[in-house]
């Protein structure tokens, strides 16, 4: 009783803080993780090890012995193993029952002290690992352990408590019969059955067979969303179509195994196993064609919706710039330059202009008393409208040492420049190559050449540009659903369209994506990595763009493209993995 309330008191806690468990629970995408996956192998291990103590503990309360004790490896996890196959021997169908829960009411033990300490633990390791416990304690245990559906605890409590000894065996057994006396003629098992067990027998097998279809698939989702991440997407589509190829030639294989079998051959009726044979084979080319839907995987990154880029007009050395992140008008001052041979020159035009207007002023005084100097009046007026305009263009030169902003928003960092792998001590300061942001204290002084990107005016919402392989670009359209998972832990889902796609590859990474190693790249000095395979940029804006990550967080996208057929998706598939053409 009293465990019972320790369980009943930790779901009570645990419901009250569901949504704090919930933020803390990593989405699939993040059970893959080197820290998740180590943690979780070491919970797995010690809790298991719990489990079957508690099978045998119980076992020898009720007078059984435990015969084998040992090691085995579960999901690669060193765990124990007990043999207490003496409940079966066991008059009472009570200890029967608790014997096969003992590991589950364990587990949910563990799961509540877990819950109960894991209110009151700082954040860390400690709050990790109680974490897991839960975790594993607790959705695993219900889901796995317990489900009579499998073949694990919860299958010999229900077989206990509806006193029908194999039921697995005898249930699935129930279909073979029927499936070959209706198809192959072959002689059913007709063993004698209350009809209690009648509707149970099909019941279970059809509906044990369903939830393991089930729990496969949802295995295979998550694996393949977990290669996904690693940038192993191929792999887990191959991995998807092979389980479903399992289940295609599962009833070939059945079929096989009877014709094997001299005895089982002569008793084949012929027709009835090519009538069979012909529907599995329509039946199957019909799953291969039915349109299926498809998506298109892509990294992102996220950008300023509408940002207008900022280009340096002349070349100089920055003199001053603001930081990033300042809110700006149009035509307010980003970025100042600094060259000495514009500013001389400019002054000296300007010098030039004075002299030549005065002396200009002189000749028309003079020309009166002299007039030889009436002569000199049109060349002085035709040098000094040469020298303005010189002057204009050297003043509009200087106004280009100035960078301001094409319009209202808040000043971005470009995509920020790796450091050169070539540069020198000996490069003189005037032409130091700058790197990172223009906008950076450190770069204060380094020359900047005329066209640099030197940041980005746009609004505090954001849009995504995706990086999409050559091999489905092709499958993209404007208006495309995509959905973006982005965050610190992939815990924001975003959901937008695709308003643009690119004509060409680009010839770089951005830098956000450079340093994620989630495209195949090859470095290059002085500049970002280069993909391997051609990619294109497809600009995403989103429903809701006001979301709580910063601009050049990276992320991942799946674009919902036109349906396909299985068939179809596996040529792809196979095309893009093995590099041939089909």
């Amino acid at each position: 009783m009293c465990l019972a309330a320790l369980v009943v008191w930790g779901a009570i806690v645990a419901m009250i803080h569901l949504e704090e468990i919930a933020r803390e629970t990593p989405v699939a995408t993040r059970w893959f993780t080197p820290q998740v996956l180590g943690t979780l192998w070491i919970t797995l291990a010690v809790t298991k090890v719990m489990h079957e103590l508690f099978h045998a503990l119980v076992c020898r309360h009720f007078g059984g012995r435990c015969r084998e004790m040992g090691m085995m490896f579960l999901v690669f996890a060193p765990t124990l193993y007990c043999d207490v196959s003496d409940a079966w021997m066991f008059r009472s169908r009570t200890g029967r029952i608790l014997v096969s829960a003992a590991g589950v009411l364990a587990e949910l033990v563990l799961a509540a002290i877990a819950v109960l300490l894991w209110t009151v633990a700082p954040p860390g390791l400690l709050r990790s690992l109680l974490m897991s416990v839960m975790v594993v304690c607790s959705v695993s245990t219900l889901f796995v352990n317990a489900n009579p559906l499998l073949g694990f605890d919860g299958y010999f409590l229900l077989s206990d408590a509806i006193a029908i000894p194999n039921l697995a065996a005898r249930a699935f057994g129930w279909w073979r019969d029927r499936i070959q006396g209706w198809l192959l003629d072959l002689p059913t098992d007709r063993t004698d059955s209350t009809p209690r067990e009648r509707w149970i027998l099909p019941t279970y097998a059809l509906t044990s067979g369903l939830y393991r279809m089930f729990v496969s698939v949802l295995i295979v989702v998550t694996l393949s969303r977990g290669l996904f991440q690693a940038g192993l997407e191929s792999v887990g589509g191959l991995l998807t179509w092979m389980v479903c190829l399992g289940w295609g030639v599962s009833p070939v294989a059945m079929t096989w195994r009877i014709a094997k079998d001299s005895r089982l051959r002569r008793l084949v009726d012929p027709g009835r196993l090519a009538t069979g044979g012909l529907v599995w084979l329509c039946l199957l080319i019909l799953a291969l064609l039915v349109p299926l839907p498809r998506r298109v995987g892509a990294v992102c990154v996220l950008e300023s919706a509408g940002a207008q880029s900022v280009f340096a007009g002349v070349e100089g050395e920055v003199a001053s710039a603001i930081p990033p992140g300042t809110q700006v008008g149009k035509g307010d001052e980003i970025l100042r330059l600094r060259d000495l041979r514009i500013e001389l020159n400019r002054s000296r035009l300007e010098t030039e202009e004075q002299v030549l207007q005065q002396r200009l002023i002189g000749v028309r005084l003079q020309r009166a008393d002299q007039p030889d100097l009436a002569a000199l009046v049109p060349v002085l007026e035709e040098s000094l409208a040469g020298v303005r305009k010189q002057l204009a263009l050297a003043r509009l030169e200087a106004q280009n040492l100035v960078v301001r902003s094409p319009g209202a928003g808040r000043v971005q960092e470009a995509p920020r420049k790796p450091q050169r792998a070539d540069s020198t001590e000996g490069e003189e300061a005037s032409l130091e190559t700058w790197r990172g942001s223009p906008l950076d204290s450190e770069n204060r002084g380094c020359h900047l050449e005329r066209g640099e990107l030197c940041c980005q005016v746009g609004s505090d919402s954001l849009e995504a540009t995706l990086l999409v392989n050559q091999a489905d670009v092709d499958l993209l359209r404007v208006g495309q659903t995509v959905e973006v998972r982005t965050g610190a832990r992939l815990q924001f889902r975003l959901t937008g369209q695709v308003v643009a796609i690119g004509q060409s590859p680009i010839a770089e990474l951005p830098m956000e994506l450079a340093t994620t190693a989630a495209i195949p790249a090859r470095p290059q000095a002085g500049r970002n990595a280069v993909p391997l395979e051609p990619h294109y940029q497809v600009r995403v804006e989103f429903e809701d763009p006001q979301i709580p990550v910063s601009r050049g967080t990276t992320g991942s996208a799946r674009v919902k493209v036109a349906w396909a057929s299985a068939w179809r998706q596996v040529l792809d598939l196979l095309r893009r993995t093995l590099r041939v053409d089909l």
